[in-house]
Formats: C-alpha cells, sequence, structure tokens
C-alpha cells in the first residue's frame, strides 16, 4: 500500500470532533466553531495555518477573516492537506476559485500546481468571465493569469457579449497582458504562462514520517507493552479502523493503555501504594512486542511496509481484532513469502493452527517451519512453546519423531520394551534374524522400568570372542607346521 493510499485513512477524520479533534476553525460573523481538525497533523503538514492559532485549555482556535460560505473550500484544502488526494470529480471551476483562495493564502505549492492545471484545463468561454471575476475579487494572480492566458488562446473573449460583465479592473487586467503580448512578441512569452505545469511530487510521506518522528514530544497517547512507553497520536490511529478508535475513547491520560505479555490481574500496582483499578482498557497479546507495534505505527503514519517474519507473526492477531484488512493482507502474503528464520519458526506453526482459515495456506506455513526446524533444531528456542496452544507442541513431537524413527541408524542404543524390540527398522530386523546373536549392548525393560546394559561388559565380550579365534588359529599352525 503506498503512502497516499495510506494517508487517504487520515482524511476520514477531517471535521468530525469524536476523532480527538483539538483544532477548530471559526469563520467571521459566526459565534461558534464550525470545523473540526487536530493540530499534529496541520503543525506537520502546513503548520503556516495554525501559527496563529489560539490555545485555551489544550484547544487551539484559528479566526478566519471569510464568511461561512467559504466553508465547503476550507474542507476541500483540509481533504488534501489530510490525505494528498485532491477529488475534482465534482467540482466546478468556480468553486475552485475558492479553494485556490486559501491555497493562495496559505502557500500550500504541491496544491496550488494541481489546481491551477484544474483551472487551465477546464476553463471554458462560458465560465472564464466569472472564473476571472471572481480572481480579481480575491486577488488571486494564478487565477487572473489562467484566465487571461485562455484569452490570448481564443480572440473571441473580447468580442463576446459576456464581456460586458467584467468589472473594469478585471477587463483591464486582461488588457495589460494582451498588449505585451504583442510588444514582446508570442515566440518569447514564457512557457509556463500557456502550458500546464507538471504535479510534483506531494511531500505527504515525509511529512507523516516527521509527525511520527515527533511521537515521543507530541504524542498524546500511551501504550504498556511490556514494561515499555510507546506514545502515538490518537487521531492518527482512530482514522484506521472502527475498533481502534473505540479503544481510544476510553482512553485518559493518566495511565496508558495496556498491552501486556502475560495475561494482567484485575488491578494494577502503583510503585508506592495500594493497588489501583485502572482507568484504562488492558489488551492482551502474548506475543505483541514493543518493536513489533512501533514498525505497526510506521505503516499506519506512512506507508511503511518493511516488516520482518517474526513482526508478521506478532501482529497478524493484533490487526485481524482490529480489523486492519489492508495491513492484514500484506502481513498474510509476507508469511507466504519470506524465508523461515529460527526466531519465527515456533511462531508461524502458532500463525498456521491458531489463525490462518485457508486450508492449503495453512498446510504451506506448517510444512515450510516444520523442515525448518527439523534441519535446525540446535537454533530453536523451544521455550516459547510454553505459551502455546497444546496441540502445536505435540503435533511438534510427533514430528520429531517420525524424523528420528526414519535416521534411526545414526542413534544407539535400540530401544527394547520387555524383551521386544520397539519400533526397530527392518533392515536392523533382517540383521538379527540372520546373525542369530544377542546385542548386548540393547536397553531393556521389566516392570515399567527401563534398564541399560553397560558398555564394557559388551566391549569384553567382544574381545574374549577375538582371543578365542586368535588361540584356534595358533593350536592350527601348531598341527601342520607345513
Amino acid at each position: 500500500m503506498s503512502s497516499v493510499v495510506v494517508s487517504s485513512y487520515h482524511g476520514r477524520i477531517v471535521n468530525k470532533e469524536s476523532a480527538h479533534a483539538d483544532l477548530f476553525f471559526r469563520f467571521k460573523g459566526e459565534e461558534k466553531s464550525d470545523i473540526a481538525a487536530h493540530y499534529c497533523i496541520l503543525n506537520a503538514r502546513a503548520p503556516q495555518i495554525v501559527e496563529n492559532a489560539v490555545k485555551r485549555k489544550n484547544i487551539y482556535t484559528v479566526q478566519l477573516n471569510q464568511p461561512a460560505n467559504f466553508r465547503n473550500a476550507l474542507l476541500k484544502v483540509l481533504e488534501f492537506i489530510y490525505s494528498g488526494v485532491f477529488d475534482d470529480a465534482k467540482l466546478s471551476p468556480i468553486e475552485a476559485v475558492d479553494i485556490v483562495y486559501y491555497v493562495h493564502v496559505y502557500s500550500l505549492k504541491h496544491f496550488s500546481r494541481k489546481l491551477k492545471n484544474y483551472l487551465q484545463k477546464n476553463i471554458t468561454m462560458d465560465n472564464v468571465y466569472p472564473i476571472l471575476q471572481r480572481g480579481v475579487d480575491l486577488d488571486i494572480p494564478m487565477v487572473q493569469v489562467s484566465c487571461t492566458n485562455f484569452a490570448l488562446m481564443n480572440p473571441e473573449f473580447f468580442t463576446s457579449k459576456n464581456a460586458k460583465t467584467l468589472s473594469f479592473e478585471a477587463y483591464q487586467r486582461v488588457v495589460t497582458v494582451l498588449t505585451d503580448y504583442y510588444q514582446t512578441g508570442r515566440e518569447k512569452l514564457k512557457p509556463s504562462m500557456i502550458k500546464a505545469s507538471k504535479d510534483n511530487t506531494d511531500p505527504i510521506h515525509r511529512d507523516f514520517e516527521e509527525l511520527y518522528n515527533s511521537i515521543p514530544d507530541t504524542g498524546d497517547v500511551e501504550f504498556e507493552i511490556n514494561d515499555r512507553i510507546v506514545k502515538a497520536h490518537r487521531c492518527i490511529l482512530s482514522s484506521f479502523s472502527t475498533p481502534f478508535d473505540a479503544l481510544l475513547q476510553t482512553y485518559q491520560s493518566n495511565q496508558p493503555i495496556s498491552i501486556p505479555v502475560k495475561r494482567p490481574p484485575e488491578y494494577a500496582h502503583s510503585p508506592s501504594t495500594q493497588p489501583q483499578k485502572r482507568t484504562n482498557p488492558v489488551v492482551y497479546y502474548k506475543n505483541l512486542i514493543p518493536s513489533a507495534f512501533q514498525s505497526l505505527l510506521k505503516y499506519i503514519y506512512y506507508g511503511e511496509k518493511n516488516f520482518s517474519l517474526l513482526e508478521a507473526c506478532q501482529l497478524l492477531p493484533f490487526v485481524i481484532d482490529y480489523k486492519l484488512t489492508e495491513l492484514q493482507d500484506l502481513l498474510e502474503k509476507k508469511l507466504k513469502k519470506l524465508p523461515i528464520t529460527s526466531e519465527a519458526a515456533l511462531f508461524v506453526l502458532e500463525i498456521a493452527e491458531t489463525v490462518m482459515k485457508n486450508s492449503d495456506v495453512k498446510k504451506s506455513l506448517w510444512d515450510r517451519s516444520l523442515t525448518y526446524v527439523h534441519a535446525n533444531l540446535p537454533k530453536i528456542d523451544f521455550r516459547v512453546l510454553e505459551a502455546m496452544p497444546a496441540p502445536i507442541a505435540a503435533d511438534l513431537i510427533l514430528s520429531l519423531q517420525k524424523q528420528l524413527l526414519q535416521n534411526w541408524s545414526v542413534f544407539s542404543p535400540i530401544l527394547h520394551t520387555e524383551g521386544k524390540l520397539v519400533n526397530l527398522p527392518s533392515w536392523r530386523k533382517a540383521d538379527r534374524r540372520n546373525s542369530g546373536k544377542r546385542d548386548d549392548g540393547l536397553t531393556s525393560s521389566g516392570e515399567g522400568q527401563t534398564r541399560t546394559l553397560g558398555k564394557q561388559k559388551s566391549a569384553k565380550n567382544v574381545l574374549g570372542s577375538k582371543d578365542r579365534s586368535d588361540r584356534s588359529e595358533r593350536s592350527e599352525r601348531s598341527e601342520n607346521p607345513d
């Protein structure tokens, strides 16, 4: 998922007061604030908008000089700031002029280029006069240049009866440009005055990455994960999923939201007082560690997709519960493609057993992980099995037993139960039938107890047999000296 697609989620919380808004725009002549926004996002993306904001009790207010009929234009500007997306499908060129006004006032250069291209593509003889007049009234140079460029390309602009609707000032602007055009010569006219400029990349990825980096100073929600505090911004998290937003609605700043690795008790102890009942929720995810949660935040803020296999295993149950569907798809693809590692092998088994619903994917993950475990037994930390469902450990032990039996020749002694061979490979049984000898190095058991015969006794038998053979050979030589 690209950073623009990720940030499009942020656009959901524009003018949504319930989404932890802490900044409000107030239009001229209005007693109450009209549009809700978020200081941390605006400060990261367009700090010039909030530089004159007034703060009172952790709430910011921006007083505007325009009346309330500019409301829709400001909403469009905020949607672009939050998401980097400019939806012009239902936008008329006249409405675009009001948007350009805010873009001009707040010097939003990247949005300015998009609007300039939009106007140059959508100005016609039917709308050029009201657009030009609006541009003159609001003193927006970009609109005036776009309209005069259109007039230069369309001589009928000056002969149309609609030209009379322009004010003297607006008409004079066009005539001045036309005079300069004929005096300079078309071949010397700057190409930028005629051709639409190319869209430059909006630095939305960089801006939200900087917002993520500012979390230690500006974050307004805390998570306690494995005894470590991880901060974030409530408005960013709430834009991504409804369950996440519901969790954050219960947050109070006196205590962090706890995500422990062990199932928590009913009470949380403060350092030096009696146990206190928590005011914030406790969310139990046994394998979630701080580094994995920070990788989740990087994805939510600016679309970073660099997840390790272990992080994918740790995050997948959390992501499913909080309905982060795009991230769920991404993590499942990571599980399918990334190579198995020693630290993640057993966690992949757990994910395959408890999370994956697709039987083919489940079998593939299970087989890949088992193959790695069998080949890298010394590298695996089997202690993590204690926290996993019992069937996983049982299946793993059975698979290891099966592998050991298939490689029986490398193991000794051979097992007996009540004098009978147990799971003895067929080639080993054939050797016993052919030799007719007893292997004194076998392990025997009786009445439920296992006893191993000493290796020294077995060695003596072998040496004694060899000594008898030597004496017989010397006797034969003495009887037959020739």
